[in-house]
């Protein structure tokens, strides 16, 4: 699967990738995942990390220029009426 390139005008965007994985995107800014292994494996990347599994996220509306989430839709645990809030 081909891994998209986000090439904004201007400064760097801020990119949350949830659910990257061995292969975030080579833009995000923070990653999110709930394997706990994720951190050591990527250490020397540049990436901020977070445990998707440890809620509330630490987070801030409005605080990513993207968002980008790649098969884990069957992974959710939430309700539909979460889901699509």
């Amino acid at each position: 699967m081909k891994r998209y390139d986000l090439k904004p005008k201007g400064e760097k965007p801020a990119v949350l990738d949830i659910g990257c994985g061995n292969t975030p995107m080579e833009n995000a800014t923070v990653i999110m995942d709930i394997d706990k292994t994720i951190k050591g494996k990527l250490k020397d990347k540049k990436f901020a990390y977070h445990d998707a599994s440890l809620l509330p996220y630490p987070f801030k509306n409005n605080t990513f220029d993207y968002i980008y989430l790649n098969n884990i839709i069957e992974h959710l645990t939430v309700g539909d009426s979460l889901l699509f809030k």
